[in-house]
């Protein structure tokens, strides 16, 4: 059902009308520790819709209330700033569509509030998904062989940056997953992982990556050798080898992919503070409780053995040209000239200024040798 939502006019609009113009809604306060990284406002609101929009269609799964239930998810975006508001708004909105679904008028009981609670346990934890997120050139491989556990390609950069720094700058290359939809799809849009973790450790463009800007993203790598003050012959080829992951990810034209995997199959499909979550409904909130359900436990949780395709779900997020995020591809740059010493590029390729230079330059020899044939 998730895709399908994702197909609907009213939600390819609201998508779009985030990553346009994020003005257009409140300035969160996003705890750091969300993701252990700075993400952009619009990075945030996007997140948190997709995130929104996959837990109501495993838990609700029922377009009869979701028209109203996108309108609030609208207005918490809108309008609320405080993270920790924002979830408690989603958990808030779910409920509301969750008790239309089971027939139930009011929450005041601890029965009815039992009864809810207990639903979207069963379906969001004891039949839900766990995720992992991956570079969308092996998608064919995933579908067949399922995800094999294997190391990522970041030690092509850290052999570089391992000579100047003692500080890691890419995270552990193993595969890992989580059980936060936001998350997943966080990683979804940044990966391969350990790409934008290099550019993204400046304070300023923190969405280079997300954006898939290849010239932001060259422009950080430059300054992060000036801060290190690494060696020409170092700096070129740190460049050169974060060109050569951008062409062999397609990072170009890639899209996000996320695979998800059943609770059940990992054997995570349980809570074992579960019991005393329902004993605190006696006195607690509901809101309370299904936030508690929703939160985060495993992220980037390393993958222990091999998870077999028949435990996989693929999920394909729009992608960047779908949410229209302005953006300069590398062909792109390589197309109009934006070497970044104006002649060649970083990588040998001669861009159009230095091909009209050369051009000028033959076209001087020829009409020289003619006059001077003239002459003679």
């Amino acid at each position: 059902m998730f895709l399908d939502i994702l197909k609907r006019e009213d939600v390819r609009d609201f998508l779009s009308e985030i990553t346009i113009d994020e003005t257009r809604f409140s300035k969160k306060e996003i705890p750091y520790m969300i993701c252990e990284e700075k993400i952009s406002v619009t990075e945030y609101n996007l997140f948190t819709l997709l995130d929104a929009l996959f837990k109501y269609s495993i838990i609700i799964d029922d377009l009869t209330y979701f028209d109203e239930f996108l309108k609030d998810v609208h207005k918490i975006l809108k309008k609320v700033q405080n993270h920790n508001d924002v979830q408690i708004g989603i958990s808030r909105v779910l409920i509301n569509a969750c008790k239309k679904k089971l027939g139930i008028k009011n929450i005041d009981s601890y029965e009815d509030k039992l009864s809810i609670v207990s639903y979207i346990y069963d379906r969001y934890i004891v039949h839900g998904f766990l995720f992992h997120s991956f570079p969308a050139i092996y998608l064919n491989q995933v579908e067949e062989n399922g995800i094999v556990n294997v190391s990522s390609d970041s030690s092509l950069l850290d052999s570089i940056l391992d000579k100047y720094t003692k500080e890691k700058l890419t995270s552990s290359s193993n595969i890992s997953i989580t059980d936060s939809p936001f998350m997943a799809f966080y990683y979804a849009y940044h990966t391969p992982y350990f790409m934008g973790e290099i550019v993204n450790k400046e304070d300023f463009a923190i969405d280079s990556f997300f954006r898939k800007d290849y010239h932001e993203c060259i422009k950080r790598l430059s300054s992060i050798s000036r801060k290190y003050d690494m060696f020409a012959i170092d700096k070129n080829q740190l460049i050169g080898k974060y060109n050569e992951l951008w062409d062999y990810y397609n990072l170009d034209d890639s899209f996000p992919v996320v695979a998800s995997i059943k609770r059940s199959d990992y054997g995570k499909n349980s809570l074992r503070e579960y019991p005393q979550l329902c004993e605190k409904l006696k006195e607690k909130d509901i809101v309370s409780i299904v936030t508690c359900i929703f939160d985060t436990r495993l992220n980037q949780d390393h993958l222990e053995e091999n998870v077999s395709p028949l435990s996989i779900r693929i999920l394909m997020l729009p992608n960047l040209t779908d949410l229209k995020i302005p953006r300069v591809r590398k062909k792109d740059q390589v197309l109009n000239g934006r070497g970044e010493n104006g002649v060649v590029d970083q990588y040998g390729n001669v861009t159009i200024i230095a091909l009209v230079g050369v051009l000028f330059i033959a076209l001087g020899f020829i009409v020289a040798f003619v006059m001077l044939g003239g002459m003679s």
